[in-house]
């Protein structure tokens, strides 16, 4: 949904109204892009070659069906107001041939939406007119492709997310940093792996809960499970408990690291789990502890489990 950015980092929302009003690429599946397997996740969003090539099989008419309904269930469960965001990318288009079916759902956009299809020129024009700061955002969702349901809130202060009673994703964003790039530089190559952590650029947000289950080319969801809660989202909060710490770093448990190492803040770690999986990860006077007798080795009261970067 569109938001004033923050000065100092533009994932996070203003707290005031000023600031440039950001605008999502896409509109993503607003659930099972998270959760899908094995090969739906990033792949299910209103980007038209990304349905008809990824999800269903070059079906023009079954992605138009996804698509148009991605887009009505979205907006019947936004407050307080309904929004997405598509892109055709027409060269890609044409070299895929598929023109001839997009101008369909073009057509289709236009006699369902007639006075709704807006640039992003006008968008932004008609928020700030609308909008002294971000509003808040509630959003309903169930998704038209396996008909998962989903519950959202956006404030300035944090954006949570609940399946079945359970939330699956917390971002408190008055914890964040100050993104490190506006006074730091990265050098990375194009020709290198995007999996390896020493070639990316990373300005991810601190996430506290991060439990989708990972869909595809999407994060795995493993800082921590999902936290049962019935009450109204605006009121939820969460502070990292020790035992879920602790079970986190037990999955992280490695002995080839060593008994345990303080770490300083912003400084940035790769950890490895003894499946063999390398984790990159910021920390803020964390503890990586790696002891067959950790708990009762070291004191973990001054633990932060709540300062973990995620992607």
């Amino acid at each position: 949904m569109p938001y004033y950015a923050s000065s100092a980092n533009i994932l996070v929302p203003s707290s005031t109204g000023e600031g440039m009003v950001v605008l999502p690429h896409s509109t993503w599946d607003w659930v099972s892009s998270f959760t899908s397997q094995p090969l739906a996740g990033q792949n299910l969003q209103l980007h038209p070659l990304n349905l008809i090539k990824k999800i269903y099989g070059n079906s023009t008419s079954t992605a138009k069906n996804y698509f148009m309904s991605m887009i009505s269930h979205t907006f019947a469960g936004s407050q307080p107001f309904g929004f997405v965001n598509f892109q055709f990318e027409w060269s890609t288009t044409e070299s895929a041939g598929d023109l001839d079916a997009v101008k369909e759902w073009i057509t289709a956009l236009n006699s369902t939406y007639p006075n709704d299809l807006w640039t992003y020129e006008g968008l932004v024009t008609w928020f700030k007119s609308m909008y002294a700061s971000t509003p808040t955002y509630r959003i309903n969702f169930t998704s038209p492709y396996d008909g998962q349901s989903i519950e959202w809130y956006y404030d300035t202060t944090k954006r949570v997310a609940r399946i079945k009673g359970e939330v699956v994703s917390y971002v408190n964003y008055s914890s964040q940093y100050p993104d490190k790039y506006l006074t730091q530089s990265a050098a990375f190559s194009w020709q290198g792996s995007r999996t390896d952590p020493s070639n990316c650029v990373d300005d991810s947000l601190i996430i506290l809960i991060d439990a989708w289950g990972g869909g595809y080319l999407r994060a795995r969801g493993i800082a921590c499970e999902a936290v049962p809660y019935s009450g109204d989202l605006s009121n939820f909060s969460f502070s990292e408990g020790l035992g879920q710490a602790a079970d986190f770093l037990e999955r992280l448990y490695n002995p080839s690291v060593g008994l345990c190492e303080e770490t300083l803040v912003g400084e940035l770690h790769n950890i490895t789990a003894s499946n063999g999986t390398v984790y990159l990860r910021y920390t803020n006077e964390t503890y990586w502890i790696a002891s067959d007798n950790y708990l009762e080795s070291i004191s973990l009261n001054e633990l932060q489990f709540d300062t973990f970067r995620t992607d």
